[in-house]
Formats: C-alpha cells, structure tokens, sequence
C-alpha cells in the first residue's frame, strides 16, 4: 500500500492555506506468472487421439503470483492449431485429436502482465498409426475344468456269501 501527498506550487509559492491532496491506494500485482508445473499427457486407451493435458499453479500459489486463466495451444505440422483457454481453477483438459502425427501443447500461465517467454511450458504427444485393434476382453468368464468324481469300488475283502474252493 502507498500514501502519495501532491502538492500544488507555482512561481508564487505555496500558499498556507491551500491543503495538498493526500490518497491511498495499493498496486496490482505485476509479475507475470510463473510456467504451469508438472505438465503432462495421460493418454486414453487405443488410438489414443483422446488425452488428456494436466498441469499445476504451485509456484505460483507458493510465490503468491496472481493467475487469472491458462491458455494451451494444441499445433501440427499442416493443421490450425487449436486453441483453448481455462480458468486458473482448472488443471486438467481433455483434447481430441483429429489423427495421426505430433501434437505439441504449448501452456501459458496469464494475467495481466504475462510473458509468455518466461510463464509458458510445452509437452509433445504422438498419435500412432495402428493397423490391428487389440481384441476386446472376454466378456465371459472361461469354464473351469472340474476334477472328476472318484468312484470308489466295493471292499475286495467284503464277505458276500460266496465262497472259492
């Protein structure tokens, strides 16, 4: 916070009996922000062109660095980029890519007074041709081979009347 006291003088002086104004007011934080932390892809499962891009304000938070929103810029080779922007609450987005190739996500942590050359971070991700989709799991269950019963035969020294001579 800054007091500031302006006072009016001209070739005359300074008369006695005019004041000088006196404010108060406090300043906006005007650091840019500090790149995004732990930025990473978790991929879905095949074909993988669903992922997802997380990340964290921690330095930020730590360093008490205000952040107003994060923006990531999806680019390939041949492509428009794709360009989204989130709150500073959010850490995770999803991402369909159109297909196969190398996506780079560049992250920029902002405010007002973002430099993107020292607040942002970049990850890659390749997308895969893939010719055979792996098999579905089973949906049944495999029959379990059951041990067969034993029969159990008559006593051999059973005496049933009969007798050998």
């Amino acid at each position: 916070m800054y007091n500031v006291r302006v006072t009016a003088a001209n070739s005359a002086g300074v008369r006695d009996e005019i004041e000088p104004a006196v404010t108060t007011f406090t300043t906006k934080d005007n650091r840019s922000p500090h790149p995004v932390g732990n930025l990473a892809i978790e991929e879905a499962a095949y074909d993988a062109t669903t992922v997802f891009l997380t990340w964290n304000l921690d330095a930020n938070v730590k360093d008490g660095i205000f952040v107003s929103g994060v923006s990531v810029v999806c680019s390939k080779a041949g492509m428009d980029d794709i360009v989204e922007t989130f709150d500073a609450e959010t850490t995770r987005a999803e991402f369909e890519l159109p297909g196969v190739g190398v996506y780079t996500f560049t992250v920029t942590a902002t405010n007002d007074f973002t430099d993107v050359s020292t607040a942002t971070d970049s990850v890659t991700h390749e997308v895969k041709p893939t010719t055979t989709k792996p098999p579905p799991p089973p949906t049944t269950k495999k029959p379990t081979t059951q041990p067969k019963p034993k029969v159990e035969l008559p006593n051999p020294e059973l005496d049933c009347g009969y007798q050998n001579f």
